[in-house]
Formats: C-alpha cells, sequence, structure tokens
C-alpha cells in the first residue's frame, strides 16, 4: 500500500471519490490563528466558551494557532462573527471554520 493510503481511503464515501470541502460545510469546527504567544488550552477556553458549548479545544501554541469545536454549527458561526478580527494582547484574531480533513 502506498503511504497514506489508509488515511485516503478513510475520507472517501461509497464512490471511493474523496468528499468536496463545503466552507461552512456541516461541521462546527473552528480554526483560530494569530494567537498571542504563552496561551495555554485553558485560556483559549475561556476566549471562546461565551458562544456555546465547547466539545474540544486544541492549541499548537508554538505555531500560534489553534482550534474549537462547538456542539452545534450555530455555535461556531456565532464564535467566528464575534471573534474574527479581534485584538488579543496586540494581535489580531484570525477565526473561520477549520478545512474538514
Amino acid at each position: 500500500r502506498p503511504s497514506g493510503y489508509d488515511h485516503v481511503a478513510s475520507r472517501r464515501g461509497a464512490t471511493g471519490i474523496p468528499a468536496p470541502f463545503v466552507p461552512g460545510g456541516s461541521h462546527s469546527n473552528v480554526y483560530v490563528g494569530s494567537l498571542p504567544a504563552g496561551i495555554h488550552d485553558g485560556s483559549f477556553r475561556q476566549l471562546f466558551c461565551s458562544f456555546g458549548t465547547i466539545v474540544s479545544t486544541k492549541v499548537v501554541s508554538e505555531l500560534h494557532y489553534g482550534f474549537v469545536k462547538y456542539a452545534t454549527m450555530a455555535e461556531a458561526q456565532a464564535a467566528i462573527d464575534a471573534m474574527n478580527g479581534v485584538q488579543v494582547n496586540g494581535l489580531t484574531l484570525q477565526v473561520r471554520f477549520a478545512n474538514k480533513q
């Protein structure tokens, strides 16, 4: 099997063709870019908890980005609408639906 075969095959539908990406499709995972240095999971979660039920968070602090997964797509959209372009510690957050993979 080629390298990555299982990963690619797992994304395929019944036709064997990978599903196309639809921006803001049917998922509630939010990408947050331009995070300030030193942010950790607790403070990251606190930034986004007022928009709905958070299922999970993931911060990649050394690369200054993270993900927030909400219980619903509407909660994710509310977070995007409220937080995209907001300044945190002098940095402007980039908040959008994550590319579903």
